[in-house]
Formats: C-alpha cells, structure tokens, sequence
C-alpha cells in the first residue's frame, strides 16, 4: 500500500546560501562508509562537570548491535538535566546528531548552514570522538550563538569510528525525530522545516531522500547526484510495502547513508536500532534493519543535503594489500553476524527464507568484491595468515575454517578474474580481425 503526492525535485529545495555552483548529473558517486568503531565510554558535556560512577559499558568488537546500556541513560539523564536554563524548549522538534573528529576545517560550516535553519524548533547533539585538533574549540565558539540549543559532548576514549558517537547522539536526543549529518558536510536552509512537516503530515517512521548534492572537497561546486538504480519520480510516496522495499534493498535500490534519513526516535529505540560495532560499513547494515523495520517509509524526491567528496576519507586511505585484507574481512565476517542479529528478530522473515538469504547475500558479494579489488595481489596462503592472525580468536572453532574459506574465495575469483580478462581480450582480437575481413570484402567488391 502507497500514498504518492506531487512534488517536484527542485520546487520544494529553496537555493543554498552557499557560494556555490549546482550542475545536475544523472549518476550519484558510491557513498563511501563511515568510520571504524571500537569501545567508548561517555565523558562531561559542554560546560557541565560530573562524574557519572559507571561508565558507559564497553561494546565489544563484532558485537551484532552497539545498544546503549542503563549507564548511557544515567549519563544522558544527567545531560539532559544540566543543559543551560535558558534552554528554549523543552522538548525539541528535531534532533541533529553530528559526530566529529578532527574537522576544523569543515565544522564551522556545518554549524553556519545549521543556524542558517527556517526552522528554530531543533537541537544540535556533537559527539567529539577525542579530536586532537581546533574543531572541539570551534563547536564551543558557537554554543552561544545557539542560545541553549547546542550540546557539546566528549568521549574519553577514541572510538575509532562514527557509529558508537552516533549512539550516543541517539541516547541523548530529546527531538521526536532525529537528523545524522557528517562533521564536514551541509544542509540548505529550509532542510529541517521541509523534512520535519512532511514527516508530521504524513506520519512517517522514516523519510528518505532520493537525491543529494555531491559536493566538491573545496566546497566551490555541486552537482545533484541520484541513485542511478532507483526509479526515478517527482512524488512523495508513502511506502508501507515491507516486502517490495526487501526485494529492492536486495537490488541495491538504496544507497546507505544515515544523513539521508529522517528517522523517528521512539521507532529508533524502541526496535533498538543502534550502529553496531564493526568497521567499516556500520552505517550500510544499519540502513539495512532502518529498511526492515519501518514501517512507515516516506520517499522525497528533494535534494537538501551537500555530502563532500573527502579525500581524507578512510577508505581512500592508502593501505597494503595484507591491510585491505583485514580493513574489508572485518566488516565480512562481523558484519554478516550483526545483519542476521537484525533480520532473524523480525517476524517478517520467519516464512521468508528465500529473502533472508538474499538480503545477507547482497551484503557478502558487495563486501568481498571490495576485498578481492584490493587485496588481489595478496598470495592465497597470505591471506590466510592474515585473517588467521586478525580473526582467529573470535572465531572459536572456526578459526581455521573461515579464514581458509575466504582465501579459497578469493583465489576463485582471481582464477575466474583471469579466465574473464582473456575472453574480453579474445572478443576485441575477434572483433578487430571482423573488421579487417570485413574491410577486405568490400575492396574486393569495389574492384569487381
């Protein structure tokens, strides 16, 4: 069942404040991941001292869901309880969850487009993930300018990663719904207003945009990037067909960014939707359970978010071939646990084996395609001692299995790599000689 209203994809986007300059392509760049995870625990606010008895329980590697335990809610209670009194609402709209680290060179923009809102109703959550640089200092000049809207929180432990700071942010929030953004990326003026009342009028659990703008890493351009596999459309569609919505998140029909959603928080909590604790790729199995468990899903054919093509980002990263190795076996092995923790709680699947499969299959094959592209000038018995020495001791007995099962794997893909490079060079050989003796008939019939 689907309720669609007309909207076109650029009339309801006010122009950005921005200086500048938006093109349009028919192709969105890959959305790279979030960052690595590890465990955490939760410190002191912005201009709030305490010392909570407990803190936040370590979430260990690999575990499927990185669910905050009663001490987050201690230290959250006790946030809450000492924002600044002139704090203006009691219970925001919106909650913007921004984790940070080291972004002094693009924080202060996204706290500019943030003030920049139509909409006043909304608070801002940043989770500093130990920053070793001036952004920590930036976010606190602006704690004024918000006038109580602006939480600045600190981890005492690098986390590694966007996803444990992410849970913290939802631990935190007070909005009905919650808004993700990236600490070097922006938003148009009108995002929140626009989002948040159509999520109201059309009591969404989540509201998905189908374009963004792909910004430039100086910030200077744009382009407005789609999902190229998704149908395109100019209506807000209000979506309550689960089993459609699996069959195309097993087409790779969505692309796994949380700044793309607009989600609401009891739906967040309530079915425990936190980022587990692998790296890389939380936020794409996140996005998964998101997809599974809405049920209110509203689709918007509107561009609000600027996502910046950082060269900093981690997997551009310059790594060895034994690095990539780990870098994308984690998220394989660990990953595929905490997608099945999600998809085997949910009703839904309990006569639907075929689409289980499908959904941890798409997962595997996009995953070890990365690893095999990286990681294929690594030996196969290489291999196998890195993921041996890497995973071993949390695979159990399946220590020798799975690592072996991997670089079996990806010996047959190279094998099968080989085999698929010398046949596209037989067709070109093929269709050059086609040409040739086609070209050599004709002169033999021009001098007929």
């Amino acid at each position: 069942m689907s309720k669609s209203k007309k909207l076109k994809a650029s009339s309801n986007v006010k122009e950005p404040s921005f200086n500048i300059t938006i093109t349009e392509t028919k192709s969105g760049n890959t959305l790279p991941a979030e960052h690595e995870n590890a465990d955490a625990t939760v410190a002191e606010p912005e201009e709030t001292v305490f010392e909570p008895e407990e803190t936040v329980a370590a979430q260990g590697e690999g575990e499927p869901v990185a669910k905050p335990q009663s001490t987050d809610e201690t230290v959250a209670a006790q946030v809450v309880e000492a924002l600044p009194v002139e704090d203006p609402f009691d219970c925001p709209d919106v909650s913007v969850v921004i984790p940070m680290y080291n972004a002094e060179n693009y924080i202060a923009e996204v706290m500019e487009s943030l003030l920049a809102q139509t909409f006043k109703r909304f608070e801002v959550i940043v989770v500093d993930d130990c920053s070793t640089d001036e952004s920590p200092a930036i976010v606190e000049s602006y704690i004024p300018k918000f006038g109580g809207r602006l939480t600045h929180f600190r981890l005492r432990r690098n986390s590694g990663g966007a996803g444990i700071p992410r849970n913290t942010g939802i631990t935190l929030a007070r909005g009905e719904y919650i808004y993700f953004m990236d600490s070097d990326d922006r938003i148009v003026p009108n995002a929140l207003e626009d989002d948040f009342k159509l999520a109201k009028e059309y009591d969404a659990d989540v509201l998905y945009h189908t374009l963004f703008y792909n910004l430039s890493a100086d910030g200077t351009e744009s382009k407005l990037a789609r999902v190229p596999k998704y149908k395109e459309g100019d209506t807000v569609e209000l979506d309550e067909d689960l089993l459609t919505r699996v069959r195309e998140l097993a087409q790779n029909k969505y692309f796994h960014a949380p700044w793309r959603s607009f989600s609401r928080r009891k739906f967040l909590v309530e079915n425990e939707l936190y980022f587990p604790n692998i790296r890389p790729y939380e936020d794409i199995v996140w996005n998964y359970a998101l997809l599974i468990y809405c049920k209110r899903f509203l689709r918007v054919p509107t561009a609000t978010y600027f996502y910046r093509d950082n060269e900093n980002s981690m997997l551009r990263t310059e790594k060895t071939a034994a690095q990539n190795a780990k870098f994308y076996l984690n998220p394989i092995i660990l990953g595929l646990k905490s997608l099945d923790t999600f998809i085997s709680r949910h009703e839904f699947f309990e006569t639907k084996p075929q689409l289980y499969y499908a959904l941890l299959e798409n997962y595997f094959n996009a995953r070890f395609t990365s690893l095999f592209k990286d990681s294929s000038d690594l030996p196969s018995f290489a291999l196998y001692e890195t993921l041996k020495d890497e995973f071993g001791k949390s695979l159990g007995v399946y220590d020798v299995l799975i690592p072996a099962l991997c670089a079996a794997l990806a010996q047959q893909q190279q094998v099968t790599a080989a085999k698929l490079k010398q046949f596209k060079e037989y067709v070109v050989r093929s269709n050059r000689r086609i040409a040739e003796l086609e070209t050599a008939i004709r002169k033999r019939k021009s001098k007929g």
